[in-house]
């Protein structure tokens, strides 16, 4: 996927391991990076490791970030937000549950959730305190 020369960019891939439990993951970028962040889930019995569906949102002056999703029963929800921001644990989330959050020059983290009912849609925020630019991905899997 490509992206502009933003502050803070997110994108949620998936891979099938269909045989063994590891991959090597690249990450490949064309353009000037000063930081970079990763998370890496380990999703199992997925009916397809295609998503189901997925969502966006960046944001510039605001402190929410909304990428909600409809869902199923038994959906698996993955969210990742980046902020442009160095200070530690300024993420919090609505609609899933925080899995991890790093610093790296600027701010990262995941959260996650699997879903017991369906919704339409399923309200997924990023929260940030003081932020100017955010961006927060969602996708989920049944």
């Amino acid at each position: 996927e490509e992206y502009s020369n933003v502050k803070a960019n997110t994108a949620i891939f998936a891979l099938e391991v269909s045989a063994g439990t590891t991959a090597d993951i690249v990450i490949t970028s064309t353009i000037n990076q000063n930081h970079f962040g990763i998370g890496v889930y380990k999703l199992t019995g997925l009916a397809s490791p295609t998503k189901k569906a997925s969502n966006s949102q960046y944001t510039s002056g605001t402190g929410t970030a909304a990428a909600d999703l409809n869902v199923d029963s038994g959906d698996v929800i993955v969210g990742f937000v980046s902020i442009d921001s160095s200070t530690a644990n300024q993420i919090s989330y609505a609609g899933l549950t925080e899995d991890y959050d790093a610093v790296h020059g600027k701010q990262c983290g995941g959260g996650s959730h699997t879903c017991t009912t369906g919704e339409t849609p399923r309200s997924l925020d990023a929260n940030g305190t003081g932020i100017s630019k955010m961006s927060f991905s969602t996708a989920s899997w049944a």
